[in-house]
């Protein structure tokens, strides 16, 4: 027995050497599971026994210390999640703490995680079993950094005094056989933990510039502004529907083409500018920070048009006459959209979207049957 106890030691030994800090095996706990929505453990011989053995090895050991680590399921939202995941390590630290000595009660330690560490188990047969797992609370042993790291012969004597001492020796015949070293649970992170992933869920506002070809009596460019908001749901892991409202301006900004000379000189002044008020629906899915959709949209164009004027000239006298053939106007006209879409999550809230559009109004009068193909960039906000 000394020859198999010798060995971890002299292997500890070897490690530290290395560069390491610790090697010491510490004991090591099952997690305390939950029901749902709930922050105190149920009345379960197994979780009294689980509770009574962590207390008995922090009595036994008076270096052991314990991170108490609460988690959530994914339901609900972040911050409720996280404060859920507090409450229930505070309530398995008080259990703990009304069977251990005032002393031993300053080595418990909290932290509370949420939805964001799931259960590293194997893969659950159904969403369901994958949330009854991470409606948990785990235990965690661990020795804190006690020997100042250093190159001389004192770290070495430090790390040394705090390997455990091998037992007494026992005859040869009655030797078992070996146990499998056990995991060595590593140090608690000092480091935050990263910030999760966005839901794309909830309200959100966004507000977009871009480009529009407008396909009218002829093709004119425009300059695109506006904005909306709606609301994001979330169904299974990755689907997504978003409902709301847009409101953009398309500005007219000139031909595409020369034209003839058939309405100059006012050909400039024959533009055409449209307000868009449209409630939308996009169908799409999320992964990580990137949330895409097929944009289908349906409402309200009012197109305005300039003054269309002509100008005579009289053959014997030279003089200029300019005569109104249509008046300023706006009219009101339907139009359907269809286009994609993606957004990305720059933060936790702050989204970079881009988006294209196919549209087509219907309407009376010279103003019906216009196509108008744009693209845009903006920014998004999600609450």
């Amino acid at each position: 027995m000394t020859a198999v106890l010798a060995r971890p030691r002299l292997a500890c030994l070897a490690l530290v050497l290395g560069g390491l800090v610790a090697c010491v095996a510490v004991p090591a706990a099952e997690p305390l599971q939950f029901a749902v929505d709930a922050d105190a453990l149920p009345e379960a011989r197994g979780l009294e026994r689980e509770l009574e053995a962590s207390a008995e090895a922090l009595r036994q050991d008076p270096e052991l210390h314990l991170l108490i680590i609460g988690h959530a399921d994914e339901d609900n939202t972040d911050e409720y999640n996280r404060a859920l995941s507090q409450r229930r390590a505070e309530h398995v630290r008080e259990r703990l703490a009304a069977r251990l000595p005032s002393e031993a009660r300053e080595r418990l330690h909290l932290e509370a995680r949420g939805e964001w560490d799931a259960s590293d188990r194997a893969e659950p047969s159904s969403d369901e079993d994958a949330k009854a797992r991470n409606r948990r609370v785990e235990l965690r042993f661990f020795y804190p950094r006690q020997c100042e790291p250093s190159f001389d012969a004192a770290f070495l004597a430090c790390e040394w005094a705090r390997l455990p001492a091998p037992a007494e020796p026992e005859p040869l015949a009655a030797q078992p056989e070996p146990d499998p070293d056990p995991d060595i649970e590593p140090e608690p992170d000092p480091r935050p933990a990263p910030a999760p992933p966005p839901k794309f869920r909830g309200p959100f506002v966004f507000g977009q510039v871009g480009y529009a070809i407008g396909s009218a009596e002829f093709l004119r460019q425009q300059v695109r502004y506006g904005g909306g908001a709606g609301y994001i749901w979330g169904f299974g892991s990755d689907f997504r529907v978003a409902a709301g409202l847009s409101i953009d301006h398309l500005v007219d900004l000139g031909f595409v083409f020369p034209q003839p000379d058939s309405c100059a000189p006012f050909c400039s002044r024959i533009d055409r500018s449209r307000v868009r008020v449209v409630p939308e629906l996009r169908l799409g899915g999320a992964r990580g920070n990137v949330w895409g959709w097929l944009r289908l949209s349906a409402g309200l164009l009012l197109q305005h048009r300039e003054s269309e004027q002509q100008l005579d000239v009289d053959a014997f006298t030279g003089e200029q006459t300019i005569t109104t053939l249509s008046p300023e106007t706006w009219q009101p006209a339907a139009v359907f959209g269809i286009g994609p879409g993606v957004a990305v999550a720059l933060t936790q809230h702050l989204l970079l979207t881009f988006d294209a559009t196919v549209a087509y109004s219907a309407g009376q009068g010279s103003f019906g049957g216009t196509g108008i193909y744009d693209a845009g960039v903006g920014l998004g906000w999600m609450f």
